[in-house]
């Protein structure tokens, strides 16, 4: 493959990354939390370059002299992907041996608990976020003490709508409901105060 192609092949793949998170990683990029930029650098040894929605610098994967490792943020979180076709648990195994990401169990846990139409507890959603950037979901249903009990099989037939009694009220008060995908936007929209009076749910498919 000569220098053109090859260009043009790494420009390509390049666009595949979420433009939309430009403005979070330079807002990061100016904060404390600097980790996409200390990544970079660490690895870069002064070949790093940044770009308007990432870092480019050294893969830590394999013997990198131009810089191939896209380093970003997505929802908060530090990710990475080399255009020179390393897996990416290869990346977080080398980042790891040089002391450049925390271990595994420092992952971040969050929990979503289903109700009923009466605020009953029905069932519960784990969320993990890997060091790595990837995610992990586990669901759980609730024994008669109020237990999370891992699995929905036998248990839980049909898993209510998230938020339902907000959900149910609104609706009985003529008030808008809105749909988002995913637990945890549902979450960060109260936290941000947006129209608290109007229930938020996510779309259950």
């Amino acid at each position: 493959m000569d220098g053109s192609t090859e260009r043009v092949r790494r420009r390509r793949r390049i666009s595949e990354i979420p433009q939309n998170h430009s403005t979070k990683i330079i807002s990061l990029y100016e904060g404390s939390n600097d980790q996409v930029k200390s990544l970079a650098e660490a690895l870069g040894h002064g070949k790093e370059k940044r770009y308007p929605n990432r870092w480019m610098t050294l893969c830590p994967a394999h013997n990198d002299s131009n810089p191939s490792l896209a380093v970003f943020e997505v929802d908060g979180r530090l990710s990475y992907r080399c255009f020179r076709d390393c897996k990416k648990s290869a990346v977080t195994e080398a980042l790891r041996k040089q002391g450049l990401l925390p271990d595994i169990q420092d992952q971040k846990v969050r929990w979503f608990d289903y109700t009923d139409e009466d605020g009953n507890l029905v069932m519960s959603v784990k969320r993990s976020e890997r060091q790595d950037g990837g995610k992990d979901f586990a669901q759980y249903h609730f024994d008669d003490k109020g237990q999370r009990i891992p699995g929905l099989k036998g248990f839980v037939d049909k898993p209510p709508v998230y938020n339902l009694p907000a959900v149910i009220k609104a609706i009985r008060d003529q008030n808008t409901v809105f749909i988002v995908e995913g637990e945890k936007h549902v979450d960060r929209l109260r936290e941000l105060g947006g129209c608290p009076r109007m229930p938020l749910v996510r779309c259950s498919g």
